[in-house]
């Protein structure tokens, strides 16, 4: 029964993420849209720099627009400065992603720097997260004083250059109706936002005009032993902008095998879909499908 159960939730997973594909409308500089975020959950003593956390991840992916999604590799970091008592976490986090096309003479080349950090105070009661703090997130080219491929010509190539930034206030509520199921929702407000095209002169789709966004997500695990899992794991988002631009959304949806002892292996596959993938001067959306690997806890 307890089976069955678990093979509709992840036929929902798989609905969602299917259902929501062909009307996305969102580009993603968010390296965490991968963890838990959920601190406060974690066994740390009460004080002072109670506990800390790192996981690195490695995604190959296939079918991205001109293939610079071929590569995302992902760094996470998390301290609980405060443990103010068994129920009460502040904490900071912090989350790099590098992506890359396999356009040079070793199959990797880096096209663009993600970054992002977040002050969360977090309060758990009984089965519900509340979560209340601040962000920054950014975008950054690579070596784009560089053609992006082998084949385009030092002297035809005009460096371009598009950087993002995302600051504010975030709050968001999770349930947690078992011990393997995660139900999250929250909002977001960008205090500070800006899309910096060179040359300049157009801006379709520019992210001057998002003022925020709304976060749904949800996590299932099925433990298969006391050491393995299978998690089936959804994200979406629906932006907030302020110039009158349809109503969409965008998502990301995985299964994972999760092997964990002294620390936590994840081998995982995944569907990541980005509206404008922010490679390019101009807005261009993106489907990547991928395999991959996360290493430590998350």
């Amino acid at each position: 029964m307890e089976r069955g159960l678990a093979a509709r939730w992840y036929l929902f997973v798989a609905f969602m993420a299917l259902w929501t594909l062909p009307s996305l409308a969102w580009g993603q500089i968010r390296p965490s849209r991968t963890q838990s975020l959920l601190p406060v959950l974690r066994p740390d003593s009460v004080g002072a720099l109670a506990g800390e956390w790192m996981q690195v991840e490695m995604q190959r992916g296939w079918g991205s627009t001109m293939d610079e999604q071929a590569w995302q590799l992902r760094l996470h970091a998390g301290v609980a400065l405060w443990r103010m008592d068994t129920a009460t976490t502040l904490a900071f986090t912090a989350h790099h992603e590098l992506t890359a096309s396999p356009f040079s003479s070793i199959g990797f080349n880096p096209r663009t720097a993600r970054w992002e950090e977040q002050l969360m105070i977090q309060r758990q009661l009984e089965n519900l997260v509340l979560t209340a703090g601040a962000f920054h997130r950014c975008k950054h080219d690579v070596d784009n004083n560089e053609p992006p491929d082998d084949d385009t010509s030092r002297r035809d190539y005009i460096p371009t250059r598009r950087a993002i930034v995302l600051s504010g206030l975030a709050v968001r509520a999770d349930w947690l109706p078992n011990a393997n199921t995660i139900m999250g929702a929250g909002i977001e407000w960008n205090a500070l936002r800006g899309d910096y095209r060179t040359p300049g002169g157009t801006d379709p789709g520019s992210w001057n005009a998002m003022a925020g966004v709304i976060t749904l997500r949800a996590t299932h695990a099925l433990p298969l032993s006391a050491h393995a899992s299978i998690v089936g794991r959804a994200w979406a988002g629906i932006p907030l902008f302020t110039d009158g631009r349809p109503l969409a959304a965008d998502a990301r949806a995985e299964v994972v095998l999760r092997l964990r002892r002294v620390t936590t292996l994840e081998i995982c596959a995944s569907v990541d879909h980005q509206f404008d993938d922010v490679v390019f001067l101009n807005q261009g959306s993106t489907t990547v499908w991928q395999i991959g690997l996360r290493i430590g806890g998350g």
